[in-house]
């Protein structure tokens, strides 16, 4: 059973808006690789939303673009953790599935992930075993 484009709207907000005050707060610092785990799965449902029709024929997941309101956000929690050992698999699973999402990231955004995925790859030491998986 499909979720209409509202309810899909609602849980986005909600899940974005609990995950990034967790990610944002210095308290919850060790958590960091399990909220982008978190938030690159939720990118990667909206992705999978946008295969899939909506139960509302006026409206669908591709015309609400159901992440636009926190692509900054998202871009700027994943670019920042690549640098983290910890979270860089996690980190670059959820750049993965933005850029995977038609039409959320402008060529400009495009380009500023291309570029700080070539500067961590040029970074010597990027895991221990000098490949990035």
């Amino acid at each position: 059973m499909a979720s209409t484009v509202p309810v899909a709207r609602v849980v986005i907000r909600a899940t974005v808006t609990h995950l990034m005050s967790l990610f944002l707060d210095p308290d919850e610092a060790s958590t960091r690789p399990a909220v982008l785990t978190a938030l690159a799965a939720l990118c990667t449902t909206v992705r999978k939303l946008y295969d899939t029709p909506a139960a509302d024929s006026t409206r669908d997941h591709k015309t609400e673009r159901l992440l636009e309101d926190f692509k900054d956000q998202l871009l700027g929690a994943f670019t920042v953790e690549l640098t983290n050992a910890q979270s860089c698999a996690a980190a670059i699973d959820g750049l993965r599935q933005l850029v995977l999402i038609p039409e959320l990231l402008s060529n400009e955004e495009l380009g500023f992930v291309v570029h700080n995925l070539n500067e961590l790859l040029q970074t010597e030491g990027a895991s221990a075993d000098g490949e990035i998986r």
